[in-house]
């Protein structure tokens, strides 16, 4: 792979969990970067996404790189037109989406009119300007669905079978990325990422949940017996560096898997929870809902050694209590205000 020129990015969804440690990275390594997001409410609230965006523009001070917001729809593709002839970025990292897998099962259409359609969206606009001559999209493990075995491991060559209309959507969106790769030429790489958690984690997320409860009394409802939902937990600052390594090195077309190998049942992490925190969990026992993977599959890593020479650095025991100290400061701050 050659090494690829990025100096201005677009990020879309950039004020959310994951958008907003990817930009914090690529400020960090002295990018610009141009935030589009809607600032919804979805998985992390309008609030936490301001914040995200003063922690970035606090980064972007310190490091002397430029930073710009625009609230705005993926799906208006006349606005995007407009803020890439502005803007003029080199290349492109599309977060946005719409991710509740288990809400995605009864409101399908909304999750394909955003993640597809908004998806082509985005590729218009690349296309009606071509400034941007390269692409990542980050998508999910759950555009290829479950395994059969708690021990399957997934890799780039896996089958796309979702059982669930977010899964699907994924799929669709990168089916739509190969074919703008392949009618315009625009350099594609697609990022298949693992369950992610962190500071600012999502509020529909497990490790946010569980933490919740124990510092907030709030009730998680724990899907089945516990042993068979596994999980490959992946801190998102190490998911994050794997794709500023993805968007550094050049190629035609190029699928990644991003996670840690190692599988976490979802009792195991709530005795990793219970351990870090010393605290109780309100926990109400239901049954495993519609399009609720069992066996997720864990990451396959020997394409992201081999190439990009990653790893994750953080561990779930270490990742969960930075997660933890995070969460605690924010009450605090918040119980100032």
């Amino acid at each position: 792979m050659q090494r690829t020129d990025c100096s201005n990015i677009l990020v879309t969804g950039g004020a959310g969990f994951v958008g907003s440690h990817i930009c914090e990275q690529l400020l960090l390594s002295g990018m610009d970067v141009i935030i589009v997001d809607v600032l919804n409410s979805e998985t992390s609230t309008v609030k936490e996404k301001k914040r995200h965006i003063e922690l970035l523009k606090d980064v972007s001070r310190k490091k002397k790189v430029k930073i710009k917001v625009y609230k705005e729809d993926i799906l208006n593709e006349r606005h995007l037109v407009n803020i890439i002839k502005n803007e003029k970025p080199d290349c492109c990292i599309h977060a946005a989406a719409l991710v509740m897998d288990r809400k995605s099962v009864q409101e399908p259409i909304r999750y394909i009119i955003n993640n597809v359609k908004g998806t082509q969206s985005l590729l218009n606009a690349i296309r009606l300007t071509d400034t941007i001559k390269r692409l990542v999209f980050i998508s999910s493990r759950s555009a290829v669905g479950e395994t059969s075995a708690s021990g399957d491991l997934m890799t780039e060559n896996d089958l796309l079978r979702p059982i669930n209309p977010y899964g699907a959507t994924k799929a669709a969106a990168e089916a739509l990325c190969h074919a703008f790769h392949k009618n315009f030429g625009i350099s594609v790489s697609i990022c298949r990422m693992h369950p992610l958690y962190g500071p600012r984690c999502r509020r529909d997320m497990m490790p946010r949940l569980l933490f919740e409860s124990v510092l907030n009394n709030t009730k998680v409802e724990k899907y089945g017996n516990g042993d068979e939902a596994i999980r490959d937990w992946l801190y998102v600052e190490d998911a994050a560096i794997g794709i500023l390594a993805v968007l550094k090195c050049y190629d035609e077309f190029s699928i990644f898997n991003f996670g840690t190998g190692i599988a976490t049942s979802l009792n195991e992490l709530i005795q990793i929870v219970l351990n870090i925190t010393g605290g109780e969990l309100n926990l109400k026992n239901k049954e495993r809902p519609l399009g609720d993977a069992v066996f997720a599959g864990l990451c396959d890593r020997k394409k992201v050694k081999e190439i990009l020479s990653w790893e994750p650095k953080i561990d779930l025991k270490t990742g969960l209590t930075n997660m933890y100290k995070y969460m605690i400061k924010e009450k605090t701050d918040k119980e100032k205000i």
